[in-house]
């Protein structure tokens, strides 16, 4: 009898201990409500920073301070928020590199971020701007921000500009209402009174406008000049012509405008292709690869470019569109103008990209960082590196035609 009661204590006691056994904690330390050994080890995340140097910059400075971000965030580039300014340069948007050999970003761009830190360098160029000022109307050009008149007699305009071994050529008409062109501040008379010179680039040492002047039989004709030599494209009787454009690739001359007739065209030398027959304007032309690209509006006012004569809307929703310029950078298309709603933007590809302003006329691309120019909203000539605006004029009725960038 004894020793069944020992017995059932035994195993009374034996139950007992295997029971309080298995609720103790393992080895690893405390129970689960305390945070013990049963928790997952958080690893904190790998970050990298993205920081701005401003490059030589003399006064203001960088955007931001260095900032992390983890590895597949998007980093939306600054623009030049602090004024960085540097002797005799402007801002021109930022770079991996200090020497400007890496990937160039536009204010307002975004990426990526890969798993390494990112510095973005100041790039620093020479922006070279044509218009007219806005105190008297007189025309002029920029350079870094710095203006020069070209003729103070009366109203004139420079509507486009190249540098060539640092000299400055601007062209347009002046006070007397002569097409001309100007070597720095020195002027060249090209026709006669009524005459204008729309477009001028400079190869290899020549400069070369188009426009149109008076002919016979009270018309204007279309033409362009070789230095002062003019060479008509279209003399139709009683009517009027025009080259709005020139361009120059591997020595053959390219302009681009209309015929007597109203017949969007091209001419190569003097040999003239039609591209649209039912109306419209044509602006601007632009030659890559041996192809003809060109810039303006159809029949129906839509923005729109020609890829030799087919043609591409930019903009088909109700209301005038614009497109003023055309640039082809490593066979990608860029256009500027005024969409549909009466905004100024520019186009990659068929891409609209909004800006801070009413006009916009001029278009470079350079390391693939885009300078346009025009007009912000109250009538002050200026330009934009991708979105980012610079004022130059900060009087009414100024008009930054065309920008070039070296």
């Amino acid at each position: 009898m004894k020793t069944n009661i020992f017995l059932k204590i035994f195993f009374i006691f034996f139950i007992s201990f295997l029971f309080f056994n298995c609720q103790q904690p393992s080895s690893g330390g405390g129970s689960g409500s305390s945070g013990g050994g049963d928790d997952e080890e958080i690893t904190p995340a790998i970050t990298y920073t993205v920081s701005y140097d401003g490059n030589g910059n003399v006064t203001g400075s960088i955007p931001a301070a260095a900032k992390s971000y983890e590895e597949g965030q998007v980093v939306t580039v600054l623009g030049n928020t602090g004024n960085l300014t540097r002797n005799n340069y402007s801002f021109a948007g930022w770079n991996t590199e200090s020497d400007g050999s890496g990937i160039s970003y536009n204010p307002g761009q975004t990426f990526i971020l890969g798993t390494s830190n990112v510095v973005l360098y100041a790039i620093w160029k020479n922006i070279y701007i044509a218009g007219h000022d806005s105190t008297t109307s007189y025309s002029c050009y920029w350079k870094d921000n710095m203006k020069t008149i070209l003729d103070s007699s009366g109203f004139s305009d420079a509507y486009s500009i190249n540098a060539y071994n640092g000299t400055v050529y601007t062209a347009g008409f002046d006070s007397s209402n002569c097409a001309c062109y100007w070597t720095n501040t020195s002027k060249t008379i090209l026709d006669a009174p009524g005459s204008t010179a729309h477009s001028m680039i400079v190869y290899n040492g020549t400069v070369y406008s188009a426009g149109d002047a008076p002919g016979q039989d009270n018309n204007y004709t279309a033409c362009y000049w070789t230095g002062t030599t003019k060479i008509i494209l279209d003399s139709t009787p009683y009517s009027f012509s025009e080259a709005a454009s020139i361009y120059v690739y591997n020595g053959t001359i390219y302009t681009a405008g209309h015929d007597g007739s109203g017949n969007l065209c091209y001419w190569t030398g003097t040999s003239k292709t039609i591209i649209d027959s039912s109306g419209g304007r044509v602006y601007s032309i632009f030659v890559y690869n041996d192809t003809v690209y060109i810039s303006g509006y159809d029949n129906s006012n839509h923005a729109c470019y020609w890829i030799g004569t087919t043609k591409t809307i930019l903009d088909s929703s109700s209301g005038d569109s614009y497109a003023f310029s055309i640039f082809v950078d490593n066979g990608t298309i860029y256009t500027v103008g005024i969409d549909s709603s009466n905004h100024a933007c520019y186009w990659k590809g068929t891409t609209k990209t909004s800006l801070n302003g009413s006009n916009a006329s001029g278009i470079f691309i350079k390391n693939g960082i885009i300078y346009t120019s025009g007009r912000d909203n109250s009538g002050h000539p200026c330009y934009w590196i991708g979105t980012d605006i610079s004022i130059l004029d900060y009087t009414n009725n100024g008009y930054g035609f065309s920008i070039f960038v070296q």
